[in-house]
């Protein structure tokens, strides 16, 4: 029988190294792949995990800690965070803030439900119009260059998507203020 993420919780602050050690081997590999992919290695990855999991092992132990998505989503989120510190350290930066790119795991409801922001940016990216979604699904889920979104999608050039994807970006920030979520890219 599989634990819940509420379980695992409740688990760790009562001192069970065993559900530490699952939720470890259970989300290891998908850090892992974040870093190896955004130019690190094996090493780093091991560090930014290991990093990342005496920061949720802190977080989690506190009584007042609630958890407002999956665990590993929150895990993902962490290392995700300390690895672009980590590149701007070492000021080798491949995926940028200042890129403004939104990720799932970058944000929190009030409520504890992480479906319910998900369908709320999605939402927020349907408002903001069919060129917009278009644009954003090709550059995050396909990984396209502006220049062959342009030639695709007829516009001028790639620097003419580029303005219109921070155009779609701030406009989906200012829906997620007026819904009073929180984001942190």
């Amino acid at each position: 029988m599989s634990l819940t993420d509420e379980a695992r919780i409740i688990g760790l602050r009562s001192g069970d190294q065993t559900i530490l050690e699952e939720i470890y081997e259970s989300n290891y590999k998908s850090i892992e792949r974040m870093v190896l992919k955004n130019s690190g290695n094996e090493d780093e990855a091991k560090d930014i995990f290991q990093d990342t999991m005496i920061i949720f092992y802190k977080n989690v132990t506190k009584p007042e800690f609630e958890l407002k998505a999956k665990i590993s989503t929150y895990l993902y989120a962490i290392s995700r965070r300390l690895w672009l510190k980590r590149l701007r350290e070492k000021s080798h930066l491949t995926f940028s803030e200042a890129d403004g790119q939104i990720d799932a795991f970058d944000f929190e409801l009030v409520s504890k439900n992480p479906n319910d922001t998900m369908m709320k940016v999605v939402e927020l990216l349907k408002e903001g119009g069919k060129n917009c979604l278009e644009i954003l699904k090709r550059i995050y889920f396909h990984k396209q260059s502006f220049e062959y979104i342009a030639d695709e999608l007829g516009y001028a050039s790639g620097q003419v998507v580029r303005e219109q994807k921070y155009r779609c970006i701030k406009r989906v920030r200012k829906g997620i203020e007026s819904l009073k979520l929180s984001y942190n890219v």
